[in-house]
């Protein structure tokens, strides 16, 4: 079975900030231990991270040290994070196959997502990202770098950029060679790395983010997998679907989840909203499976037994 794992980019960092990139170290350790059910069926299994925290943690350095560096720009940005919580992965991987005395290798691929720019409907600057400013340093950044501000309440005005559906995998040819090899793959980190061809015909980074669902989703269908597995936090599931207990499932049909959306999108959180319209998309197709699950029920997905299951409508 074709499985694609995706997993917020929340649950691999330290709930302690001063815990640093040691912190997000252990956060990926534990999250990758409650994999080993999945690696041990032998599954063909790709990964999908959130980059979200880690990103605002490398603009926030960027801030700090603005007077002797200039700024990161942001598709840069989307790149370095994609290897570093790559790197983490990869070697927290690497040493829980060995533990189990598994032989299978692991690839971290730094993913580019082509968008298009030219699209209305995305253009507009939405997704907020990185520190937060009072109204004069927004200001200044508004005219000297041309970035443009959204205001959130108690904390200030911060940096909002567009926010893209991918479009095209880049890599996807190698991804999909990895996978058919069995090898673990860790791609499309925070939904991939946003590009774009100039009018040269070159490519070249966009000051954007991509939804990392959406990415999930399309990476699914172009290898052809029946299963996706988002991986969130207890708190946000059963902030969207009330209803679950913990330890317990819910299972919806495309047309139930269909109806649920429009009964309440106007509560549930941008990120969640995102993830069940990437999910509908994705169960057009018949035989299709995706759980929404904490990470601490992992161990028990493979028995369809525990999360939110969403489910193709029967033909």
């Amino acid at each position: 079975m074709k499985v694609i794992v995706t997993i917020d980019g929340e649950l691999l960092v330290s709930n302690v900030a001063s815990r640093g990139l040691q912190g997000q170290k252990e956060a990926v350790e534990k999250i990758v231990g409650s994999l080993s059910d999945l690696l041990q069926a032998e599954h063909k299994i790709t990964i999908v991270h959130g980059n979200g925290p880690q990103v605002g943690n490398m603009l926030f350095r960027g801030e700090i040290a603005s007077h002797a560096v200039p700024p990161v720009p942001l598709d840069v940005c989307g790149a370095d994070t994609q290897g570093a919580t790559g790197y983490f992965l990869q070697q927290s991987l690497q040493n829980l196959l060995r533990r189990k005395g598994l032989k299978r290798e692991v690839t971290a691929v730094v993913t580019q997502v082509l968008i298009d720019e030219t699209d209305p409907a995305m253009a507009a600057p939405i997704k907020g990202v990185g520190p937060f400013f009072d109204v004069e340093r927004a200001q200044k950044y508004g005219n000297t770098r041309g970035w443009k501000f959204i205001m959130v309440p108690g904390r200030g005005q911060q940096r909002a950029v567009p926010a893209y559906l991918p479009r095209q995998i880049l890599e996807i040819n190698s991804i999909r060679c990895l996978m058919e090899n069995k090898t673990i793959v860790i791609c499309g980190g925070g939904g991939g790395v946003p590009v774009r061809y100039d009018a040269h015909g070159q490519l070249t980074g966009v000051e954007a983010v991509v939804n990392k669902s959406h990415t999930a989703t399309l990476l699914a269908n172009e290898v052809q997998a029946d299963t996706i597995i988002f991986v969130s936090q207890w708190e946000k599931i059963r902030q969207a679907f009330p209803q679950i207990v913990k330890d317990e499932y819910i299972r919806f049909t495309l047309t139930e989840l269909k109806e649920f959306i429009d009964q309440r999108k106007d509560e549930l959180t941008d990120s969640m909203y995102l993830k069940l319209q990437a999910s509908c998309k994705f169960l057009a197709t018949p035989g299709k499976f995706i759980c929404i699950i904490p990470p601490e029920q992992l161990e028990g997905v493979l028995n369809q037994e525990c999360g939110i299951q969403l489910i193709s409508d029967p033909e």
